[in-house]
């Protein structure tokens, strides 16, 4: 089980701005974990959440968004292993910005488990608020040793 929780999708967003009117792509469903979800966020509101356990583990998801510039992001589950392709889009986008790199280490809280909502985990939350660039690296039943970490030159490192 840790394995295929080291590979899960956790935390992992496409994010941009776009004046697009429709997205889509092909995904497929590795491993599941937990009943988690896509989710599709139009200007920081929830519009569409489709969760694992309700989908096809192979299918495409077509969004149609709303008309002008707005901001996207697209969660991928936190506890669920899921390869995406053919993203298509029908205007231009502009990746987002981010502040600092930011690593989170933990256990299943860290990597997502519980919410079952993959934009309402800790780590998606201070994401939105504090926008960061993150790696999360939260595993679900990892228990945290702070002998793991090595010191890295030039680096910060917060544990809480």
């Amino acid at each position: 089980m840790w394995y295929e929780r080291c590979t899960a999708t956790t935390a992992k967003t496409l994010e941009f701005t776009t004046s697009a009117t429709k997205l889509s792509f092909d995904y497929k469903t590795i491993w599941k974990g937990s009943p988690d979800s896509f989710e599709l966020l139009v200007d920081g509101f929830v519009t569409n959440i489709a969760r694992v356990k309700d989908i096809m583990d192979v299918g495409t998801f077509e969004w149609e968004l709303p008309e002008g510039e707005k901001s996207v992001v697209i969660y991928l589950p936190a506890d669920a292993t899921v390869l995406i392709r053919n993203f298509t889009i029908d205007a231009e986008v502009t990746p987002a910005k981010k502040n600092e790199k930011v690593l989170w280490l933990g256990d299943s809280i860290t990597q997502g488990y519980g919410p079952l909502r993959s934009s309402c985990t800790y780590v998606s939350v201070a994401n939105r608020i504090l926008n960061y660039d993150i790696i999360n690296q939260g595993i679900g039943g990892y228990i945290y040793d702070k002998k793991s970490l090595m010191k890295m030159e030039h680096r910060r490192l917060y544990l809480r």
